[in-house]
């Protein structure tokens, strides 16, 4: 992350624009917007801005981890926790995948037919919406009506 995107990131966490930002530190506004484009590299204000954010100066400059606020941490580790859930998102496709691999052509017809209709749904986890009564008839009715698709893949997999 630069120096720019730094200011910006602890402007808004403060809550201020750039104009009240201008005003509180003497520091020309047009000055702010230019820095947190990338287009100024840091300078004379840094102190000046850093003590209006309530951060170090040190972690405005440099970006070093040892200075930076405790807000931007945790927001560091809640996008850990957002990059650990998608991975965890993209193993159960794969585990989906592979039980449809070892599924006869007619199964594996079945489940192609019913993931279509499933994505025509609407919004939301496709796996984690519930069989409707028109689905059920398409499995012989061996599907209970409060079963997720991601159940009924599971099963015919066997």
């Amino acid at each position: 992350m630069k120096y720019g995107q730094r200011l910006k990131l602890a402007r808004e966490q403060v809550g201020l624009t750039q104009k009240e930002l201008s005003l509180l530190t003497g520091v020309k506004w047009r000055t702010i917007a230019q820095i947190e484009r990338g287009n100024q590299n840091a300078s004379y204000s840094t102190v000046a801005l850093a003590n209006a954010l309530m951060i170090e100066p040190m972690w405005l400059y440099s970006g070093d981890d040892q200075f930076a606020p405790e807000w931007f941490v945790v927001s560091e580790l809640e996008l850990l926790a957002i990059k650990q859930q998608e991975l965890l998102k993209r193993q159960a496709v794969l585990d989906q995948l592979r039980a449809i691999a070892v599924m006869d052509n007619k199964q594996r017809a079945k489940v192609i037919a019913f993931v279509k209709s499933m994505l025509n749904e609407g919004n939301g986890n496709p796996l984690e919406r519930r069989i409707n009564t028109d689905q059920r008839l398409d499995f012989d009715n061996q599907v209970k009506p409060d079963q997720t698709y991601q159940d009924v893949i599971k099963k015919m997999a066997g």
